[in-house]
């Protein structure tokens, strides 16, 4: 089975001194769901910003599709997290003011694709997401749940087949959670590889074959 992620002896230290990961190390497979468990402040964040490029370990290897992306300068970073990397944020990240066409369209922009093939990708991801019926409405006036459809939208618009999502249920009631994972399992069996940060118990319930990842105090318990 191909690895997408792999994090050799990795801490990270913040600038006020908070040792947020403690000597991780970890692989994760070619379409994995693997849910990482924990309290707030457990680390579970963190690990998520590195393997999403968000951000830099203090020590270790932190290795994405079989690039070392813990060594890549920044520009590099940014553009690797760009093409390879789909993120959904507990608040959903959406520019309330945008449609959710528009808002799915956002990340293809520094990509330079024709006006057609980011025409097609982002129908594709409305499609995917269940969210096609609302392309022109304006992110502001959607319900929770169809918020959470246009972030998953959009996490998937560049065709990445790494999806990140934490705390994907924190603004959430339960049936939209439902909802929301129901999603996670059709992408699931489309390829994708799938990380959760999460202390909700419905991820559990649901995802019941799902890798459980446990961390406390920056390790993995």
């Amino acid at each position: 089975m191909r690895r997408v992620v792999f994090l050799q002896n990795v801490s990270k230290v913040f600038k006020d001194g908070t040792k947020a990961l403690d000597n991780i190390t970890l692989e994760i497979f070619e379409n994995e769901i693997v849910l990482l468990r924990g309290i707030s402040g457990s680390g579970k964040t963190t690990l998520l910003s590195l393997i999403g490029a968000l951000d830099r370990a203090t020590e270790g290897k932190v290795e994405v599709d079989g690039v070392v992306v813990s060594k890549l300068p920044q520009s590099a970073l940014e553009e690797f997290r760009r093409k390879n990397v789909g993120i959904i944020l507990q608040d959903f990240g959406l520019i309330e003011y945008l449609s959710v066409y528009e808002n799915v369209l956002a990340p293809l922009i520094p990509l330079n694709l024709n006006k057609k093939e980011a025409a097609k990708r982002v129908q594709e991801a409305l499609k995917k997401a269940n969210i096609s019926h609302k392309a022109q409405t304006k992110a502001a006036h959607l319900s929770g749940g169809e918020k959470q459809r246009c972030a998953i939208a959009r996490a998937v618009v560049n065709r990445a087949k790494l999806l990140l999502c934490d705390e994907p249920s924190a603004n959430l009631d339960r049936e939209n959670s439902k909802q929301f994972i129901s999603l996670l399992q059709e992408l699931h069996t489309k390829g994708h590889t799938i990380i959760v940060a999460t202390h909700d118990p419905i991820f559990e319930e649901l995802l019941p074959t799902a890798r459980k990842i446990h961390m406390t105090d920056g390790k993995i318990a």
